[in-house]
């Protein structure tokens, strides 16, 4: 058996989707490895828990300590995995095996990390896209380097997929009189968001919902669609109140746009959510998000062609029977490919494999 030491200076319970993930990592690698795991994270010590910031010089001084502190303790049998280049190129000096998590190409110094950790260590990417680009980037064998995309806990969703519509409006304060075509998530600039303008004019007897997004960007956002009457904003909700949110949906709507610069290599956790919901998806497939989102899964669209995405809009609204047939897909994809539990398995594998190189 693997043992496995996952590492990093993350607040798990900041409202943040790279918190839900590490916090989604945690807990489900810890069922996996059982016995055989340890962890570090911020949540564990009090003197880093209270430090709420991620980009805390002193949070950031006092974890690197606990962590030395942490490996001293270790059997060099352990693979330190983590999102953290420093800390893994650390780690590797002290003689452990070492695997980085990518959700991107590293920046600044943490370029020269990678470099160093190129030939000695293993890598989990987040998208095939990513894992191709590394590889490339930095002379990785291809065999060293495992895909593993996000994912969803789908034991959440199945706990409220039998509740109704119209009870599940009723609880949350939404129309039952109307269609709801739904988006939820940030509101970042230059993301996307624009699109909403052409959604509202084309499904101009639904209503869009739009749940999240930070204070200053709602009020930005609603400000820039006060024309339109069927557009409601939502505050952030906990993530159990949100699930209800997007199974009362009838349509989900996921955009993206080539401004943002992980459009290419991006594994985003809400897809598997709307995937999960087993609800009709209208979806940019542009950059990584072809390798989640595809013809036979959602209605999909190109986020640079506006006429792209009405046609994705007509077609729903002529196709019922095949709309439906692709949501059902959608349940079936992220059962068999997309849990956090499945990632989990594939790392564990991946390590095995690794292990008897």
């Amino acid at each position: 058996m693997v043992n496995f030491f996952y590492v990093n200076n993350i607040n798990t319970l900041a409202k943040t989707a790279r918190a839900r993930q590490v916090y989604e990592n945690d807990s489900v690698l810890k069922k996996i490895f059982s016995s055989h795991y340890q962890s570090l994270l911020p949540d564990d010590m009090f003197l880093t828990r209270i430090i709420k910031s991620d980009s805390s010089l002193i949070r950031k001084v006092l974890f690197f300590l606990f962590f030395l502190i942490k490996l001293s303790s270790l059997d060099k049998k352990f693979y330190v995995y983590s999102r953290n280049l420093y800390l893994l190129e650390v780690a590797r000096k002290k003689g452990f095996k070492t695997v980085w998590e990518a959700h991107d190409l590293p920046q600044g110094r943490n370029k020269d990390s990678l470099t160093n950790l190129s030939q000695s260590s293993y890598f989990v990417a987040i998208s095939n896209a990513l894992k191709n680009k590394i590889s490339e980037v930095y002379s990785i064998p291809l065999t060293n380097i495992l895909v593993a995309h996000d994912g969803v806990d789908l034991t959440s969703y199945d706990k409220f997929r039998d509740l109704n519509k119209v009870d599940l409006r009723n609880q949350l304060g939404l129309p039952i009189d109307k269609k709801i075509i739904m988006h939820t998530g940030s509101l970042f600039r230059n993301r996307g968001v624009e699109l909403f303008g052409v959604v509202l004019e084309e499904l101009s007897d639904y209503i869009f919902v739009q749940v999240g997004g930070s204070n200053k960007d709602v009020t930005f956002w609603k400000k820039y669609f006060n024309k339109y009457s069927n557009i409601i904003f939502i505050e952030h909700q906990e993530v159990q109140k949100l699930i209800k949110y997007q199974l009362s949906s009838d349509l989900l709507f996921y955009m993206t746009s080539k401004n943002s610069p992980i459009y290419w290599c991006t594994s985003p956790m809400k897809a598997f959510e709307y995937l999960g919901c087993g609800i009709p998806i209208i979806a940019s497939n542009i950059g990584s998000l072809s390798e989640i989102f595809n013809e036979t899964n959602s209605v999909t669209f190109d986020s640079s062609d506006q006429n792209s995405l009405i046609n994705a809009l007509q077609f729903v609204g002529k196709n019922k029977d095949e709309i439906e047939k692709r949501s059902k897909q959608a349940l079936v994809d992220v059962r068999n490919d997309f849990t956090w539990e499945i990632r989990a398995n594939k790392i564990k594998i991946f390590l095995e494999s690794c292990s008897n190189h």
